[in-house]
Order: C-alpha cells, then sequence, then structure tokens
C-alpha cells in the first residue's frame, strides 16, 4: 500500500476535489475562464494523466500505463480531427 494514516486521507480527499475544481474552472467546455488551445490541451492531459500517475502510486502496475495510453491517443486523435477541445478561443 502507498499510502497510512492521515495524510493517505486527506490526499484521497483533496486531489480528486482540486483535480475537479481545476477542470470545471479551466478545462471544461463551459468553463468561466477560457483558455487558448495549447494551455487548454496541456490542462486537460495533465489532469486526465495524475490519474494515471494515482494508479501507479497506488500499486498497479499494467493499467496506469494503458490509462495514459488512451489518454494521449484521444488528445492526439481530437487534435488531428481539427477539434482538440470544446470552448477553446
Amino acid at each position: 500500500m502507498a499510502g497510512h494514516g492521515a495524510w493517505a486521507l486527506v490526499l484521497a480527499a483533496v486531489t480528486p476535489l482540486a483535480a475537479a475544481t481545476i477542470w470545471g474552472t479551466f478545462a471544461s467546455p463551459r468553463a468561466p475562464v477560457r483558455l487558448a488551445t495549447v494551455p487548454k490541451v496541456a490542462l486537460r492531459l495533465a489532469v486526465l494523466l495524475g490519474g494515471a500517475v494515482a494508479l501507479a502510486v497506488a500499486g498497479q502496475s499494467w493499467l496506469p500505463v494503458v490509462l495514459a495510453v488512451a489518454i494521449v491517443a484521444d488528445e492526439v486523435a481530437l487534435i488531428g480531427l481539427g477539434e482538440p477541445v470544446a470552448g477553446a478561443r
């Protein structure tokens, strides 16, 4: 197990809330703060890949790699289609 005690519980509660707040404020299609395309794609990748990192820290071996590949492939496909992110300036 990667973490024990009170800090593990605090991080388990605060990290997803922080990611959801950042996503809702900057990365969602209806975000109140509109970012240009490149920063928005970078932020989306950082938040989504954070989930893969969390799985790796939790001791998973292959699942974080599969998730990271799927996230990057999705972003590359969207960029290739000319629609990298909804709501970007």
